[in-house]
């Protein structure tokens, strides 16, 4: 089982060397911050505004908010603090590097960057979340020093599914009451009802009778008069 704790230890241990320790705890979100996420962003997360507010490192000009758990984006200020300081710096630093490449914080805020410059559609939405679940098992075929995978995204991908799942049947029950008000052509309803046949089939529909009967319901409609959806009763 993943400890959220362990990817902190190092630098942390280095810190306490300046006598320097967060003040957030690593089971201390910030608002606003998706639980999901935290495993992947949480230890270069706490790395940052610890180094930050103790005045070791500050932001580039022009960062972009997304960015700012980016390394990259960071100046060093190793020449304002005495060598043994300046030493626990440079370290912490590097082990950001490390962190923000081999943790999964690199592709959730890539993809959080994809995704606003494409449009937070549902093709898109699905499209990042399959490439974050490869990433997670990691059978994408990237490798980044070394790293070829990232399972601390796994907890996101879950969450996308869920939360695709909760789409998905109020997509489905949307379309149901517009089939049974009469609200769909023949073509469309037979659309439909292969959509319908798909979803139960791959296991995406977990209950449709109780779908079915629960819409009907609230129409004021008799369950026994109701016309079957699935294409396999519509013969």
């Amino acid at each position: 089982m993943y400890d959220p704790a362990e990817p902190l230890a190092d630098p942390l241990r280095k810190l306490r060397r300046v006598h320097v320790r967060p003040r957030r705890s690593v089971h201390s979100r910030p608002e606003g911050m998706p639980p999901e996420a935290w495993p992947a962003l949480g230890p270069i997360y706490i790395i940052a505004e610890t180094l930050i507010e103790q005045g070791f490192i500050e932001l580039r000009p022009g960062c972009p908010i997304g960015a700012r758990l980016n390394p990259v984006w960071w100046i060093t200020k190793m020449r304002d603090h005495p060598p043994r300081v300046a030493g626990v710096i440079r370290d912490v630093y590097r082990w950001a590097m490390r962190e923000w490449q081999a943790g999964g914080a690199m592709w959730l805020v890539e993809g959080a960057r994809w995704l606003s410059n494409n449009g937070p559609t549902l093709k898109a939405i699905i499209q990042q979340r399959n490439v974050l679940a490869e990433l997670a098992a990691g059978t994408k075929g990237e490798s980044v020093n070394g790293t070829t995978a990232w399972p601390r995204l796994a907890d996101f991908v879950f969450a996308l599914d869920q939360g695709l799942d909760r789409i998905a049947d109020l997509s489905r029950r949307i379309m149901i009451r517009r089939y049974l008000e009469g609200r769909l052509s023949e073509e469309e309803k037979r659309t439909f009802a292969e959509v319908l046949d798909a979803h139960d089939k791959a296991g995406m529909w977990p209950n449709p009778e109780r779908d079915i009967n629960e819409v009907a319901l609230s129409l004021g409609l008799d369950l026994h008069n109701v016309v079957p959806l699935r294409a396999d009763q519509r013969q």
